[in-house]
């Protein structure tokens, strides 16, 4: 009996014998979806790649905004300044406007303030102002009127001053009123300007500095008025000390300077009033 060989198959004849076998559109519809399979593959992997990069752009970009908040919060902090409200140097009456672009120190003091109209022991303002009719109350600009060579450090320490007058039942005398956020601070620097504290007060507080020599600036020394502890200027005049000039810190935040002391009591008082 022969023996038959068995048939070896090849992909060529199998499909050969497929297409002729099979309907052409079944093989249309498989090719298409192998296309459609295909070409789904290639979509889905691009979306994944895109996804991919989207998820690493929103990383950096969460970064960046997280590092850019850090750096903003602390430059801010360093460029933050804080605001301090300036301290008044307390609620008095004013007198009539003067402008002081159209007078003097000298001819205020010496023919302007004893014609006031004053109460005996009410502390008035006077309302200097400027060519805006403005309060002047800078400290730089009214000791520039003033004539007063003050240190740059001293004035910084000021927020407000006002020069006013008082009628302590003989004449009318000025004084000088400065508010400031650091009492301590303004003492101590006063304490370092006292040699010449006269050179500088003279004129605003209507003081003859013809009659003393500059050493009698460095005679300050600590005393009391009413209670009230002062830096007193004196000079020797026979056989009795003659006050010159003094200066007193009243509350945390205000000094005056006068030349008499009758002045000290009613500004205190009204000003001790005022915060109670």
């Amino acid at each position: 009996m022969e023996n038959k060989k068995k048939k070896i198959h090849t992909y060529e004849e199998d499909l050969a014998k497929a297409m002729n076998t099979t309907d052409a559109s079944v093989i249309q519809e498989l090719l298409n979806k192998g296309r459609e399979k295909e070409e789904y593959e290639k979509i889905e992997k691009k979306d994944r790649e895109q996804s991919r990069w989207y998820r690493l752009v929103g990383l950096i970009l969460v970064f960046v905004g997280f590092a850019f908040f850090i750096y903003s919060f602390f430059y801010y902090q360093k460029l933050t300044v804080t605001v301090e409200n300036n301290f008044s140097v307390g609620l008095f009456k004013n007198t009539e406007q003067i402008l002081i672009n159209s007078t003097d120190i000298r001819s205020l003091v010496k023919d302007a303030v004893p014609k006031l109209e004053t109460e005996t022991s009410k502390p008035l303002l006077i309302d200097l102002v400027n060519e805006n009719y403005e309060t002047v109350t800078n400290p730089k600009e009214l000791f520039s009127f003033f004539e007063g060579k003050a240190s740059e450090v001293l004035l910084s320490y000021f927020d407000n001053v006002r020069l006013g007058v008082v009628n302590t039942g003989e004449k009318n005398t000025t004084f000088i009123i400065a508010s400031t956020k650091n009492g301590e601070l303004v003492n101590k620097e006063l304490m370092l300007s006292e040699d010449s504290l006269l050179q500088i007060l003279y004129k605003p507080l209507g003081i003859d500095i013809s009659k003393y020599t500059k050493e009698v600036g460095k005679s300050f020394a600590t005393s009391y008025i009413y209670n009230i502890p002062v830096r007193l200027l004196n000079e020797e005049s026979g056989d009795k000390d003659n006050i010159v000039l003094f200066y007193s810190q009243i509350t945390d935040n205000i000094f005056i300077f006068s030349t008499n002391p009758n002045t000290l009591r009613p500004i205190h008082d009204t000003i001790i009033k005022q915060q109670n």
